[in-house]
């Protein structure tokens, strides 16, 4: 028999889930109601009540609490439950007896006490969204209970169960999280061009779409780097000492893996600073500063996941991280070595994490990211007589430039990608003059970003208008920015400090920049005759941003690790198919030439590209919920295409 706990609340604030002052013989409340109060169990209270009448809602109370021993036999649902699950207690008098049943919990312990939702998986979704995976457990588990089948389980992710148009739901999954003009336009755009050729577009399979562990080769938590439960563990710094220390003979190559493969695309490190300080760590592990601990963490970390792939030594050291910046004041005191691991992981959530979510969270921290830069100053140009004491020395300067560069940089192409707004405005952004830019032109290494930097301005601006619900630039405004970024563009690319890997990103970077910019005009009903320019730029950007994405990720495990810096691009590529899948199912695509008078590939070259791209992204279909939906898209698509090709379309 369980301990049952002994019930002092009278009846009456119990039902009502109101607290009681269990006065006797009628508390404060009941008093006030002017009703009988349940811990008036004397013989005149019972006299009392017989001979009175009962108000409804003394009635509605001592029906719902307390059943006659006339009335005792069970209902439906208690024949079914265990003969355990009900608790029978002999009150005075004898005549009462009081039924509770003791309810088993089957939520998960978490959810059960912050009263939400679970859907009873082991461990459940919520749990192990939020780091609490392994903690995640439970009083009862019934593993063959019907109620905890995916198909009763609730979702929370933006995918809803419930009897909304299966077609809604991959178009809900954009609009809730992430920026509505950004991805709506163009799951709408595929729609109305499906339902001209007779076909009915489902973005989701008619089922219920339940969150899954995404097995991708690395997790972090949701929230990192902020709260992750698996931080708590390094709190101290011997600990992290020691997790160091056990990477003591391969750490080296960590960290050219690390300046090989990421430092290139994204300059977030000092490397002649960086080998120096740690070679000070060495000397006396003891005597460091715990800021720039953390984001040694994040080098090793970001370096053995592209040296050896290990997902667990890779979460080790960046939870490790985490710990050591939660030991700095970085809110209200932030450092350089603060700013730099913040950027390193912005860089692991987007590489790491097999989710469009991870690309949102990376918009979150931007956020904090861009004041704490401001707040120490990174956006506006030294003093002309700076203060001795805290005189900045000129590579000083010069590394600071190039952190507020990538962070503004990390910022616009995270806006592009989720469609959210731009945590910049134009004015915002320094302006160098040209003695600045004299001290800086002298590394090649700088010329590319330098030259990226002068489009900022021009990007926000963009990005600000074009998202805009009631400014919207007209086309003419349109073809004058698109003169500005293509001359942009070209001064970026064809710098001699820009080639490999950099060359590609930034194409893509500018190519993504260019969508958004037509995308308005482009997807408009007769766009090739009313737009063209818009019309056949878009169709470009979109199959250059393609053929990267098979460059990338068509062959993997290339020695320079190429596919893995594809991951940071995956909503790109995404963009770009369903952009090219819309001009391709354009009615008057099927008939005539797709681009008559333009350097376009024909149509069954580009069908053939997006052929490719989309086995790609089958590749990872069971990795992520985000790439299963995107390849059903993407193969749906497909689908129509060839119906298109196979049988006569007849015009709109």
């Amino acid at each position: 028999m369980p301990n049952i706990r002994q019930i002092k609340a009278c009846c009456r604030c119990r039902l009502l889930k109101l607290r009681c002052d269990k006065t006797k013989p009628s508390c404060e409340r009941c008093i006030r109601a002017g009703t009988n109060c349940s811990l008036r169990f004397d013989g005149s209270a019972q006299t009392e009540s017989a001979s009175n009448p009962p108000t409804a809602e003394s009635t509605a109370i001592s029906n719902g609490s307390v059943r006659s021993s006339s009335d005792q036999s069970p209902s439906p649902s208690d024949r079914s439950a265990p003969s355990s699950d009900t608790v029978t207690t002999e009150r005075d008098q004898g005549s009462k007896t009081v039924r509770r049943r003791q309810r088993a919990h089957l939520s998960c312990t978490r959810c059960h006490r912050l009263k939400v939702g679970c859907d009873k998986q082991l461990p459940c979704s919520r749990c192990r969204r939020s780091g609490w995976g392994r903690q995640c457990t439970y009083t009862h588990r019934v593993e063959n209970d019907s109620s905890a089948s995916a198909s009763d389980a609730a979702p929370d992710i933006g995918f809803v169960e419930s009897k909304e148009d299966p077609r809604d739901i991959y178009t809900s999954w954009h609009a809730r999280r992430r920026g509505t003009t950004h991805w709506k336009a163009l799951v709408l755009r595929i729609e109305s061009s499906a339902l001209k050729i007779g076909h009915l577009f489902h973005h989701a399979e008619n089922i219920h779409l339940v969150h899954v562990d995404c097995a991708t080769d690395i997790l972090l938590p949701s929230n990192f780097p902020f709260n992750s439960p698996g931080a708590i563990k390094y709190s101290s710094l011997d600990k992290v000492r020691s997790l160091i220390c056990t990477y003591r003979n391969n750490y080296m190559s960590f960290v050219d893996a690390y300046f090989s493969l990421y430092q290139p695309v994204h300059p977030i490190i000092d490397p002649a600073r960086f080998i120096e300080e740690i070679n000070c760590f060495w000397n006396d592990p003891s005597d460091i500063d715990v800021s720039w601990l953390s984001s040694f963490l994040m080098v090793l970390a970001l370096g053995c996941f592209a040296e050896t792939r290990d997902a667990t030594s890779t979460i080790e050291l960046c939870l490790a991280a985490e710990a050591c910046m939660a030991k700095t004041p970085f809110m209200v005191r932030p450092s350089m070595s603060v700013m730099r691991t913040m950027c390193l992981m912005v860089l692991a959530k987007q590489l790491a994490n097999g989710s469009c979510w991870s690309f949102d969270a990376s918009w979150t921290l931007l956020g904090i990211i861009v004041r704490l830069a401001v707040c120490i100053g990174l956006h506006r140009p030294p003093l002309a007589t700076p203060v001795e004491d805290n005189a900045m020395t000129q590579s000083d300067w010069q590394s600071s430039q190039i952190l507020w560069i990538t962070i503004v940089y990390f910022c616009i192409q995270t806006a592009a990608i989720t469609g959210m707004p731009c945590l910049l405005s134009s004015d915002d952004i320094l302006q160098r003059d040209e003695m600045q830019d004299a001290h800086l032109s002298h590394i090649e290494e700088l010329g590319p970003w330098l030259s990226l930097s002068d489009s900022f301005p021009i990007i926000c601006k963009i990005i600000a208008r074009v998202n805009s619900s009631t400014e919207r630039p007209s086309y003419d405004e349109i073809l004058r920015h698109n003169a500005d970024m293509r001359r942009l563009m070209a001064t970026t690319l064809e710098h001699s400090g820009c080639r490999g890997p950099l060359r590609a990103v930034l194409d893509i970077f500018f190519r993504r920049i260019l969508m958004v910019l037509h995308r308005c005009h482009a997807l408009r009903p007769n766009a090739p005759t009313l737009h063209p320019v818009s019309y056949w730029a878009s169709l470009e950007c979109s199959l250059a941003i393609l053929v990267h994405h098979r460059d990338f990720c068509e062959h993997m495990g290339n020695p320079d690790n190429r596919d893995l810096l594809g991951r940071m691009y995956k909503l790109d590529f995404f963009a770009a198919a369903l952009t090219a899948g819309i001009h391709l199912l354009l009615v008057d695509a099927v008939d005539a030439p797709l681009a008559d008078g333009f350097s376009i590939p024909p149509r069954q070259t580009i069908l053939e590209t997006l052929e490719t791209c989309t086995e790609i992204w089958g590749r990872d279909e069971e990795r992520s919920i985000c790439f299963r939906a995107g390849h059903r898209s993407l193969t749906q698509i497909l689908s129509m295409l060839s119906d298109m090709d196979n049988h006569e379309v007849p015009h709109s």
